[in-house]
């Protein structure tokens, strides 16, 4: 058996330890059989090593020294002149950063799914906040305008997380569509109530909770991804309103506090009952997730 498959048996019979899903003696029998050699330690512990980087950097090609000043220097410049830029050119210079790391991210994720994450993580992040800093700076405190700026953000996120599998990444991704359904409604409804307020965010928390469902054995990571939405869909009605009493400094009344417990106790309950569906989404998207990792070592 190949060192990686040794080591993905290892991950699920540590898992199969922990959550007692097999007798302590079958464990120890498994863990016997499966025992990793101690050529594959050394080799892992090689590669990550500070030696093995420092030896890359003595062994870089002119060319390659020659790139990375160019690409210094040009960050070095675009951010020295950035708020000099007209509009149309900070938003072309923030999407180029996004995307380009976006697209590396997308070309490597199978290699090395470890380094195509982190890319993701950046360019979601350069993006951003470059998008905050372009309101910031030009002024933009319209309500379409802050909505655009957090519509892009959460498909960067959402398209992000899907492309190299990560669920976090898309859960992202709805954190920043149900901030911008939040400031439209905001917008659109000035004088509704928190009760009124559940019937405008609860049905969207169903209906992603049931594609959850739908995709879960296409994609777990998509799945995950919808379940951390529907999560925040769950709490953002008492979110908003929460926020709302801190900006203009009113005491918060047992209404708020009421419908706050009552929906976390619903949550908690179907998180109970149905602890078996989701954990099981989980695990199979954690073992998916290290099984890449694990080809991308081994390659």
């Amino acid at each position: 058996m190949e060192p990686q498959q040794r080591q993905w048996m290892k991950q699920e019979i540590a898992r199969w330890r922990s959550n007692r899903l097999l007798p302590e003696v079958y464990c120890d029998f498994l863990d016997r059989l499966y025992e990793l050699p101690e050529k594959t330690s050394d080799t892992a512990s090689s590669t990550t090593s500070p030696a093995s980087w420092v030896e890359r950097i003595v062994s870089m090609s002119a060319k390659r020294w020659f790139t990375v000043f160019f690409i210094s220097a040009l960050i070095c410049i675009v951010g020295f002149y950035f708020t000099v830029f007209a509009p149309s050119m900070q938003i072309s210079v923030v999407l180029c950063i996004a995307l380009l790391s976006i697209f590396i991210a997308a070309r490597g994720r199978k290699r090395k799914p470890a380094r195509a994450k982190g890319y993701a993580i950046i360019g979601c992040a350069a993006g951003s906040a470059g998008g905050i800093l372009i309101l910031y700076l030009q002024g933009w405190s319209e309500w379409w305008s802050v909505s655009i700026c957090c519509m892009t953000a959460a498909l960067l996120w959402l398209f992000s997380g899907w492309l190299i599998r990560s669920g976090w990444m898309q859960g992202m991704g709805w954190l920043g569509l149900a901030l911008t359904y939040a400031q439209i409604l905001r917008t659109a409804m000035t004088d509704i109530t928190l009760l009124e307020s559940q019937w405008l965010w609860l049905p969207e928390c169903v209906l992603i909770v049931w594609l959850a469902w739908a995709v879960h054995r296409f994609s777990q990571s998509a799945a995950a991804g919808m379940l951390l939405g529907a999560i925040i869909l769950w709490f953002m009605p008492e979110l908003i309103w929460v926020n709302g009493l801190v900006s203009t400094q009113t005491v918060p009344d047992n209404e708020l506090l009421f419908v706050l417990l009552v929906k976390l106790f619903i949550f908690f309950y179907f998180a109970y009952y149905f602890r078996k569906q989701w954990v099981k989404w989980l695990r199979e998207h954690q073992t998916v997730k290290t099984t890449a990792m694990d080809r991308g070592l081994g390659a």
